[in-house]
């Protein structure tokens, strides 16, 4: 759920295929549940594997997932790294 945020929404945000409204209710979510009492979002453990993203796509590739059919894909997986969200992130 974080990654998700931080690094996926973030990028589509910035790369305009998110709009300001759009965000503003994914963040607005977000932030209902983190700081939300009765639900427990705690996070102990973060695994961080680096790669570069041909090596994601293949991987994303290999799985091949129906959710995970989309075009340009090696483009979005480069955005994600070059953004270097995940390293800010952690």
């Amino acid at each position: 759920m974080y990654s998700a945020r931080h690094c996926f929404v973030e990028n589509l945000w910035r790369e305009g295929k998110l709009a300001s409204s759009e965000f503003g209710v994914l963040n607005a979510w977000f932030e209902f549940l983190t700081s939300s009492p009765e639900i427990n979002l705690g996070v102990n453990l973060i695994v961080y594997l680096r790669t570069n993203p041909e090596v994601a796509w293949e991987r994303v590739k290999a799985r091949a997932r129906n959710e995970e059919k989309v075009e340009n894909h090696l483009h979005f997986w480069d955005q994600v790294f070059n953004f270097r969200c995940f390293r800010s992130y952690l």
